[in-house]
């Protein structure tokens, strides 16, 4: 069931609503996250592209990117409250993520935990392909596996803007 869900920009993130997010959630309770990486994320969103879902006041989610990785633009957490997965926040999240990237670039890229069989099978269903794993990233013994939705090739998304080709 889909909820009325608002995708809004913002500058950045309350530490507070990462760590409520973060902390008491698969797959980040697997991957060891703690106060240090909350703050990491906190910090990090200063510099990059965040949005926030909000549910009413409430934000149950966010997503955070970098641009200007590969060609493309780079996914680097997405977050949703467990009340609020399966619901149509992700999607939103990812629809609004992809129309701004794509405005600039030819590709999207993430990385989601082998384990992470519930994610990987939402970004599949989004368009996004498998395209490597790497094995012992963050946790020993666990792969992130890299995944990437293309609109284009390079030269082609270039000629099409008119860029000259270099970024």
């Amino acid at each position: 069931m889909n909820v009325d869900v608002r995708i809004d920009s913002a500058s950045e993130l309350d530490p507070a609503v990462c760590r409520r997010l973060i902390l008491s959630t698969e797959p980040w309770i697997t991957l060891g996250y703690d106060e240090s990486n909350v703050q990491a994320i906190v910090r990090s969103a200063e510099g990059n592209n965040l949005l926030v879902a909000r549910v009413e006041d409430d934000i149950v989610g966010f997503a955070l990117s970098t641009p200007g990785i590969l060609l493309g633009e780079y996914l680097r957490i997405l977050v949703v409250a467990a009340a609020h997965r399966s619901r149509g926040v992700g999607r939103k999240l990812m629809e609004r993520l992809e129309q701004r990237a794509f405005r600039n670039w030819p590709n999207v890229y993430l990385c989601v935990s082998d384990f992470n069989r519930d994610a990987r099978q939402f970004y599949r269903r989004l368009g996004y392909e498998e395209v490597g794993l790497l094995k012992d990233l963050l946790v020993p013994g666990k792969g992130e596996v890299l995944m990437r939705k293309s609109i284009a090739a390079w030269q082609r998304f270039s000629v099409g803007r008119g860029d000259s080709g270099t970024r």
